[in-house]
């Protein structure tokens, strides 16, 4: 017997970010991805595949469904940074003193008074909660050999996550599936234009679907290298009494 609740999750082995903070504790972007993990193995092989500071990585979903690896999501803090509601424009789920209630919004007039209502409600003083759309992505990089997932997360409504998700929509609409496909996550530094931001410099990551032959192989090679760690021949080796028979 087995509890079937997990029966398909793979395990995080660590995130990629485009952002860290200074020696004075000020946030600065990069143009580059930064590999984070808790096993120190892990990082060092990461950067023994794609060097210090990659602009650009190999990476391949396992799954077609959106909520798994292309989550787009609103969410809602309270000033002290707790997740107080989340929703995906249509369905929210929002936490009470008696657990988290599900509220559906499917007119666009009731959706909106919904939000703007949740938002008040949750604004202190000075502090204005306010919606934020987030992006939160689940792949497999393409070479790294432990079996498990990265994660990229993103609020950059400007700019990522439009091409993100049109990239992933438009592959999964067109071709029926993103699973096992290569992709390439690659990361620019741009240069704001806007009223409010001219001048300022910031981190883009673009999703790009890479159909090289190169990339189709690698991918392919996962299934063989997992099938692989465990033959016939090598089990033989280690069969109680096998190791006499063949020394005697």
């Amino acid at each position: 017997m087995r509890i079937r609740n997990y029966g398909n999750q793979l395990g995080m082995i660590g995130r990629i970010k485009v952002g860290m903070t200074n020696e004075k504790g000020l946030p600065i972007s990069l143009d580059y991805f930064r590999f984070v993990s808790p096993y120190e193995d892990t990082l060092r092989r990461m950067r023994e595949l794609f060097g210090e500071k990659p602009n650009s990585l190999p990476i391949t979903f396992f799954s077609d469904d959106p909520s798994v690896s292309c989550a787009h999501f609103y969410e809602l803090r309270n000033k002290a940074g707790q997740l107080v509601a989340v929703g995906d424009g249509r369905i929210f789920y929002r936490s009470t003193e008696h657990g988290v209630v599900e509220d559906n919004a499917d007119d666009e007039k009731w959706k909106g008074q919904y939000m703007q209502g949740l938002a008040r409600k949750y604004s202190e003083g000075n502090f204005q909660a306010d919606w934020v759309e987030r992006l939160k992505m689940k792949f497999l990089i393409i070479g790294c050999k432990e079996f498990g997932y990265w994660e990229f997360n993103t609020g950059a409504i400007a700019a990522s996550i439009p091409q993100i998700v049109s990239t992933f929509d438009n592959c999964l609409q067109h071709a029926g599936r993103v699973q096992f496909l290569p992709f390439r996550l690659v990361v620019t530094k741009h240069k704001g234009n806007r009223v409010h931001a001219s001048g300022r410099i910031y981190p883009v990551v673009n999703l790009i679907l890479d159909l090289n032959i190169e990339a189709l192989e690698q991918i392919a090679q996962y299934g063989e290298n997992i099938q692989g760690l465990i033959t016939e021949q090598k089990l033989q080796k280690y069969l109680p009494g096998k190791s006499n028979e063949q020394n005697g």
